[in-house]
């Protein structure tokens, strides 16, 4: 059943969706903004689809880590504090 006019996409895309409106209102906490990023390299999703696992190559940037993704797999770099 619907909430707030929304149609519920299953748990999965209902917890990225969240994650997302957290990150852009800047109230989303560092661990699962890593756990965020890692999951957007590997997987696309435009907030309206299924999503599904990228081909390309990406790179997403979480708080203290950089997730690249090329040739299916997922590379974790993670940033030095200067």
């Amino acid at each position: 059943e619907a909430l707030d006019g929304v149609p519920p996409g299953g748990s999965l895309r209902d917890g990225w969706d969240v994650a997302r409106w957290l990150r852009t209102a800047g109230r989303l906490a560092a661990g699962v903004g890593e756990e965020l990023a890692a999951r957007e390299v590997a997987t696309r999703y435009d907030g309206s689809g299924a999503y599904r696992a990228r081909r390309a190559p990406a790179v997403r940037r979480g708080r203290g880590s950089v997730f690249v993704q090329v040739g299916g797999r997922t590379l974790r770099l993670r940033l030095r504090n200067r």
